[in-house]
């Protein structure tokens, strides 16, 4: 009896070590190395890790992100001042979106997928136009942002 539960405990053990609970998170490399180089960071996510007593972010760039600026990947955004600067107005859907009055658009990004077309436009009159990945600045009013798939 004494031989079966050594025999148990030790396959126990061995199941804790070997157990997916146990293993290191699905990480990116250059992230697994700064945690091994750098004990004590908190995995946020595949590509971004955070060291508290450090005050420290860690995000390794993803090649597949479309971002633009600070436009996040799959938007079109627009701005009230000149090369992605100023506030910012952000849509996730490619649509035609109105622009409230008292936001003065100057730029737009378009960091949605390849072959889109974002325009800033007054009524229907084409005042800018951003393809997939990049950004313009605006002049005149524009009423909407339009998108094109």
């Amino acid at each position: 009896m004494k031989r079966f539960a050594t025999l148990a405990t030790a396959a126990v053990l061995t199941f804790a070590i070997a157990s997916p609970a146990n293993a290191t998170p699905d990480v990116h490399p250059e992230i697994e190395a700064m945690l091994a180089e750098l004990p004590g960071g908190t995995v946020l996510s595949f590509d971004e890790a955070y060291w508290a007593d450090l005050d420290m972010t860690m995000t390794v760039p993803n090649p597949f992100a479309r971002s633009v600026g600070s436009c996040a990947t799959g938007s079109i955004c627009a701005y009230t001042a000149i090369g992605l600067s100023g506030t910012k107005l952000s849509w996730g859907t490619c649509a035609t979106h109105t622009v409230p009055g008292s936001f003065v658009t100057r730029s737009v990004a378009n960091a949605r997928a390849a072959g889109s077309v974002a325009q800033a436009r007054n009524g229907t009159t084409i005042l800018a136009s951003a393809s997939s990945g990049t950004s313009t600045n605006v002049t005149g009013t524009t009423t909407n942002i339009r998108c094109l798939e």
